[in-house]
């Protein structure tokens, strides 16, 4: 839902950042780049641009993924299947299931209880939706 008291503000806010991430890129600095994504896309998450928030999360999800930053990368895929959710379960269920795995294999309880906690969400919606492979606990 558009709020215009916010567009002007949020506006300015992704030209800072795009500047940002374009300097970032130029120099290979893949962390920050990853992070001025992640805040891009919460940014267009906010002024209710669904579609750009998940390819800022997408992309910065793919450069974290090429890095070490398992933390990251868990808060990523949790926030990109939030975006995702509403228009494509599938995927989303893919990524929370990716976190999910991801948090035990860190052993960080609170993601894993909220990647499980969403996962539940999406099955209550849709109990027939299923993933190849894998089940959920």
């Amino acid at each position: 839902m558009r709020q215009p008291h916010l567009e002007r503000p949020l506006a300015l806010a992704v030209r800072r950042l795009g500047r940002l991430f374009r300097r970032m890129t130029e120099n290979h600095l893949e962390a920050p780049t990853a992070l001025a994504l992640r805040h891009l896309g919460r940014r267009y998450q906010d002024s209710g641009d669904p579609e750009r928030a998940a390819d800022a999360f997408a992309r910065a999800l793919a450069i974290l993924r090429k890095t070490d930053d398992r933390a990251a990368t868990l808060a990523v895929l949790v926030e990109l299947a939030l975006v995702v959710r509403t228009s494509d379960e599938q995927r989303a269920l893919t990524l929370l299931l990716e976190a999910r795995e991801t948090a035990a294999e860190i052993g960080d309880s609170g993601w894993l209880a909220k990647a499980v906690a969403d996962i539940a969400a999406i099955y209550v919606v849709d109990p027939g939706l299923s993933h190849p492979n894998q089940t959920v606990p």
